[in-house]
């Protein structure tokens, strides 16, 4: 990547590779685990794109959708049982709409504008963005976080994060930290 030494995009391919394959991602019986995977595959997508062969990104794409976009929708909708996840006001909300919304920032443009994926993350992203007003609320009006102090620092960095690829990929914040 800075080196210019792709041995360093094939040894985080192996890994993602590996998180990828993975039979599931426990969205099932703790939603929060898929959560916590999406930002790093944001991230890796967005930082190893230039190295990555197209064929290793739609497969990023078609597992990170089985893994933790599907589940999501049916969250978002009221199909499953996290169907309150877009309001909730808790660290899994600032965990799972950041990452959410990291993911769907990073590949919203890759398919044409009409494909069923860029549709699925254009309504995800749109979702997971007003999903983080809801967790950033808590904050009001003292900043302080209800669940303590180390759960502040934890809600921080997803907040942090999600916020910073909106203002990376959009140009701006929409307003959420005013």
């Amino acid at each position: 990547l800075m080196t210019g030494d792709k041995k360093y995009a094939e040894g985080a391919w192996v890994e993602i590779e590996n998180a990828l394959n993975w039979p599931d991602w426990n969205v099932n019986n703790h939603y929060l685990d898929s959560g916590k995977i999406g930002p790093g595959m944001a991230v890796a997508y967005d930082s190893f794109y230039d190295v990555f062969t197209d064929e290793q990104k739609k497969f990023m794409r078609e597992k990170v959708t089985k893994h933790l976009l599907e589940y999501t929708l049916g969250a978002y909708t009221g199909n499953n049982q996290h169907k309150n996840m877009l309001y909730t006001e808790n660290n899994w909300g600032a965990v799972i709409n950041g990452s959410v919304l990291m993911w769907c920032l990073a590949t919203m443009d890759e398919e044409p504008e009409d494909s069923e994926y860029t549709t699925l993350v254009k309504f995800l992203g749109s979702c997971a963005s007003m999903g983080l007003e809801y967790s950033m609320s808590c904050l009001y009006p003292s900043g302080a976080w209800d669940e303590g102090l180390t759960y502040f620092g934890y809600i921080s960095e997803y907040h942090g994060w999600s916020l910073l690829s909106l203002i990376n990929s959009c140009g701006s914040d929409y307003g959420k930290l005013s």
